[in-house]
């Protein structure tokens, strides 16, 4: 291969590419039509979407939850303080 040709020489006598789309979570190429799974290849990487879905939204109320701690503690210490 010269420094002038492309990886992607091989497939520019391919004339159609079948419609596909790509898995969000690990880039497998899946149909184009409906499958059971939506926009993912399996219910491994749907499944993994859900964990991570769950996982912040519970980092995101822990945070609240700690935030409004603090923030009660801050306006008690203020007020005694007068």
């Amino acid at each position: 291969m010269s420094k002038y040709t492309s990886k992607f020489d091989k497939y520019k006598d391919k004339d159609t590419v079948y419609p596909h789309k790509h898995c969000s979570v690990c880039n497998n190429m899946i149909p184009e039509e409906d499958n059971e799974f939506g926009e993912f290849c399996s219910a491994e990487c749907s499944g993994t979407t859900k964990t991570v879905k769950q996982g912040k939204k519970k980092k995101i109320i822990l945070m609240a939850g700690i935030y409004i701690v603090v923030l009660t503690i801050f306006i008690i210490i203020t007020s005694l303080g007068d």
